[in-house]
């Protein structure tokens, strides 16, 4: 089996993904942001991770998860696990 397209496509996804939320983390952490004003304790729980383990480990973890649960979509998609309804 050819994999090599496989491969590009990850490592174009995992780019793409950690640019993404990159660029929401900023957004997110801004001071006066509407992410601060509306859920405090869930970026209260960021900063204590980002605290606790580093911005770019916490980046490499949601763009981690965001890579599976696309991936599982997909899958689902594939497979008719989930009806697409027709727009």
């Amino acid at each position: 089996m050819e994999t090599t397209k496989l491969k590009r496509f990850a490592q174009f996804a995992r780019r793409a993904l950690i640019e993404q939320v990159s660029a929401k983390l900023k957004l997110v952490l801004a001071e006066n942001s509407a992410a601060r004003r509306e859920s405090t304790e869930a970026v209260k729980k960021l900063e204590e991770a980002i605290k606790g383990h580093g911005k770019e480990q916490v980046i490499e973890r949601v763009a981690y998860i965001w890579f599976n649960r696309f991936c599982a979509l997909r899958f689902m998609d594939v497979n008719r696990y989930n009806a697409v309804a027709p727009v």
